[in-house]
């Protein structure tokens, strides 16, 4: 296994993709990384989480995750709301939690992060225009590294069939395009589970000692 020797800066990390990808399995493995080889460590869905959600304020329970397109998305007004409240944890959450950490020499983990409300708006009720979602995108920091994580359409939604393979295929097709900006490291599934792990942990490597 890579090992990243002492480190001399944080780093902030994104794993992205569709679900069944492994993004909780390389996440869990870069917490245990972090744990040995960085002074602190951090892990996020979604977003930092220093707004609450918005269901909670509302005394609602967490949706379903394994059922992400099941609820219709909300009027374009609600929905506007939606987007700039998160967009809003975002870049005030960077600032208050992942840049603090990672000034520390820590590694911060986010799993799917801002730009998954622009790949899988349904997921999110969004039914604002995309528009939107890429006028605000700029505005909110960007890690220093971007996993996206994929592999054949097919094999990914038999996994775990939460999404068929055609929505599958569409949202790594947005991955793909959106890793054009940015330091993004792109893996199929091609790789082992450890193969994965170590060629991110090689790109941490460079990234803190570089």
């Amino acid at each position: 296994m890579t090992r990243v020797a002492p480190r001399r800066h944080g780093v902030y990390v994104l794993v992205a993709g569709p679900d069944g990808t492994g993004k909780s399995t390389l996440v869990r493995r870069l917490t245990e990384l972090g744990g040995r080889e960085f002074r602190a460590v951090r892990t996020m869905h979604w977003r930092p989480g220093v707004l609450p959600r918005l269901g909670h304020l509302a005394g609602r329970e967490a949706p379903d995750a394994t059922r992400p397109h099941d609820r219709p998305p909300y009027g374009p007004l609600l929905s506007l709301v939606r987007l700039v409240y998160y967009w809003l944890d975002q870049v005030v959450g960077f600032w208050l939690a992942i840049s603090p950490c990672r000034r520390r020499g820590g590694l911060v983990v986010m799993e799917r992060g801002y730009w998954d409300m622009l790949v899988d708006p349904r997921r999110y009720r969004l039914g604002c225009p995309s528009m939107i979602t890429r006028f605000l995108g700029p505005l909110v920091p960007r890690p220093d590294l971007t996993v996206v994580l994929g592999g054949d359409p097919t094999v990914i939604a038999n996994r775990k069939g939460e999404l068929p393979a055609t929505e599958i295929a569409r949202q790594l097709g947005c991955w793909r395009r959106l890793a054009r900006h940015g330091p993004t490291l792109l893996l199929d599934d091609h790789l082992s589970e450890r193969e994965v792990f170590d060629q991110v942990a090689r790109r941490l490597a460079r990234h803190t000692h570089g």
